[in-house]
């Protein structure tokens, strides 16, 4: 009657461990192949880096224009948000400007130096936003908060320490900032001064190609 026990007890134990082998809850613990992305789901474009040089007729001005598209999507594909760097020689002085475009914006050309006239003496005044910007890489910085001037065309441009300037800086001394920490992040202060999202731009190509050329030395 034992050795009868026994062997049922050595069926019983067989048959539960046959059991938990094949059930439910072990086979949800193979992971499921992924889902297929829809159609219309918005993948993170590569930083495209674009590079214009030349020398206006009119002022003599020697430069060079670096943009890079964002790395994220935008609302038009044909025209991204876009980061511009712009060195130029005036006359043996050299200047760094920085653009900036949320996106919706055609490729600007290169606007030559304000020249002032008899009938146009001071140079134009545009309205001003402040604009958040972190720079990324080993490490991140704390926010930085500074003017920039909404242009005509809807580009934003960094605006230079002037005396019309409320900025303690210009674009150059952020320059350092880049080198170390070459991913730029940059959104409105104010979530009530505009409906574009923060932007995230990959300048380690355009950093890369400043540092190359002449003219954006200081």
């Amino acid at each position: 009657m034992r050795q009868v026990l026994m062997c049922s007890e050595a069926t019983l134990a067989a048959a539960l461990l046959l059991a938990c082998a094949t059930s439910p809850a072990q086979n949800a613990a193979v992971p499921a192949a992924p889902a297929a992305a829809p159609d219309n789901a918005s993948t993170p474009t590569a930083p495209v880096l674009s590079r214009v040089e030349g020398t206006d007729a009119g002022s003599g001005t020697h430069y060079v224009r670096l943009s890079v598209s964002s790395s994220g999507s935008g609302t038009q594909p044909d025209l991204p948000p876009r980061f511009t760097l712009e060195c130029r020689d005036v006359k043996g002085k050299h200047d760094l400007i920085w653009f900036l475009s949320f996106g919706g914006v055609p490729a600007q050309p290169f606007e030559p130096p304000f020249k002032p006239s008899q009938d146009d003496p001071f140079p134009p005044s545009y309205h001003m936003v402040k604009l958040k910007m972190n720079f990324e890489g080993y490490m991140r910085t704390k926010p930085f908060t500074k003017a920039w001037e909404e242009l005509p065309s809807g580009e934003f441009r960094f605006c230079n320490s002037s005396i019309a300037c409320p900025n303690m800086e210009t674009a150059r001394f952020y320059m350092a900032f880049l080198n170390a920490l070459p991913t730029l992040r940059i959104s409105y202060a104010k979530a009530a001064d505009g409906k574009s999202p923060e932007q995230v731009f990959q300048l380690r190509s355009l950093v890369d190609e400043a540092n190359k050329a002449p003219l954006c030395a200081p």
